[in-house]
């Protein structure tokens, strides 16, 4: 006997999850609100700080936990609230200096919204 091919799940967000960069800073997506511009959802996060190492240690970003996922782009949020939506964890590894302001790195992905129409 086969089993029944299931729906494809919605998913209910909370506001929190969902996220829009607008006029440089990051606003929680509310659950009634729709948006034309891109809407991230949240993966994860990181909070920055600095270490100090030995000169012959390797001078790259150290990530306790795990590694982002590579579908996902890096959010920097610095102290005063501005946000920027960078292209890839490479643009960030490559420039690291641009952490120097950072107070948290959302690991976002983006998507987008659909109405669904569900028969009465």
């Amino acid at each position: 006997m086969k089993p029944k091919a299931r729906p494809l799940a919605v998913e209910e967000h909370s506001p929190s999850r969902y996220f829009i960069v607008e006029n440089g800073t990051v606003r929680d997506l509310e659950p009634e609100e729709y948006s034309r511009t891109p809407v991230y959802e949240t993966v994860g996060s990181y909070s920055v700080e600095r270490r100090f190492v030995k000169p012959e240690e390797k001078v790259e970003i150290v990530y306790e936990g795990k590694r982002p996922p590579k579908q996902t782009v890096p959010v920097l949020v610095s102290h005063n609230g501005t946000a920027t939506v960078l292209s890839s964890w490479n643009d960030l590894e490559s420039h690291p200096e641009s952490l120097a302001e950072v107070k948290e790195v959302r690991v976002a992905r983006a998507v987008k919204q659909v109405f669904v129409l569900k028969a009465l």
